[in-house]
């Protein structure tokens, strides 16, 4: 088991709302699409923005050969479930797909988080540039210390399939943690960011932070993994 996923690697993004039950919806659908490859799928509850809703998700990785064979067969057996199809990439340095320890987040009974961004595309650079510079590292200090058990990015360059009008996000952020870890990290994380963001000349981490209140809109969600 890999600590990181290689950066060159593809995912694809899968987003469905189910009128029942979506955990079990959504593994019918990924075991008739025949997907094999390492996924991470998610249900939360009912997501609304604008006219449209969504409560289930899924990120394969692996070669995009692979993934546009998985897209269309998802395309062909979710109907009309599947609300957004899009290709992703991880973004550089934000790629701790695994603990520390090796182990997978799945396999315990922790928190874990999904995060929506839509960020401003005259911010977006800046925005971008902060997470590379930014929280990448500060992150990734927070992992080797054994504080986190995923934390990982990725932008969305090209939508395969989408609802008209459906939201549109351009980056997904997963983080796990157990219990301890979200009591034990607060003040590494503090004090992690706080050190980036001045390295970077971007200030005090309070003043990062409002910066990118004002760069991008985020959805924060509690996410149960859907476990094999």
């Amino acid at each position: 088991m890999l600590q990181r996923f290689n950066t060159a690697e593809l995912a694809l993004h899968g987003v469905f709302h189910f009128d029942s039950d979506p955990a079990k919806q959504l593994k019918a659908i990924l075991r008739e699409a025949a997907i094999s490859e390492p996924v991470l799928a998610y249900n939360h509850k009912t997501l609304k923005r604008l006219a449209f809703s969504w409560n289930a998700m899924f990120i394969a990785l692996g070669s995009r050969a692979k993934l546009e064979a998985f897209a269309a067969r998802l395309t062909d057996a979710s109907s009309p479930a599947l609300q957004r199809l899009a290709f992703m990439k991880p973004q550089p340095g934000i790629d701790m797909l695994y603990g520390k320890d090796q182990s997978d987040p799945h396999g315990t009974n922790g928190v874990e988080i999904v995060e929506y961004v839509f960020s401003d595309t005259s911010e977006r650079a800046d925005y971008y540039a902060c997470q590379y510079d930014t929280s990448a590292p500060a992150m990734r200090s927070v992992w080797d210390r054994g504080l986190v058990r995923r934390f990982v990015g990725f932008d969305t360059p090209e939508t395969v399939f989408s609802v008209d009008g459906f939201p549109i996000w351009d980056v997904v952020h997963i983080i796990a943690m157990t219990p301890w870890q979200m009591i034990r990290m607060i003040g590494p994380t503090n004090r992690a960011f706080d050190h980036y963001s001045k390295k970077a000349g971007r200030g005090k981490r309070k003043e990062l932070f409002a910066r990118w209140d004002n760069q991008r809109g985020l959805i924060r969600m509690g996410a149960r993994p859907n476990r094999k």
